[in-house]
């Protein structure tokens, strides 16, 4: 029964959690959810465009929350340098 297949509860997790959906989910989601006779092929599209989504836009916050972090590393280590003398007034 659909209720009761793997990909289903996969994609119930990956659309409850805000930032852990795994290229597993998908897979998983492609292969139980997809295969179901019982959903017309417009329905199954839509479902994997939305997990798909979810998935790059996890991932560009990922890459986001990367850059600010180095941005902020890197300018605290200026603020150092210039504090100590050994930064160019730039």
């Amino acid at each position: 029964m659909l209720s009761n297949s793997r990909g289903v509860n996969n994609l119930i997790k990956a659309f409850n959690s805000s930032n852990n959906i795994k290229p597993s989910y998908i897979s998983s989601f492609k292969r139980e959810v997809l295969g179901y006779k019982g959903l017309s092929s417009l329905v199954k599209e839509a479902l994997e465009a939305s997990l798909i989504l979810r998935l790059y836009n996890t991932k560009l916050k990922s890459i986001s929350n990367n850059l600010i972090i180095k941005l902020s590393i890197n300018i605290k280590s200026r603020k150092k340098g210039r504090l100590k003398g050994k930064g160019n007034n730039t």
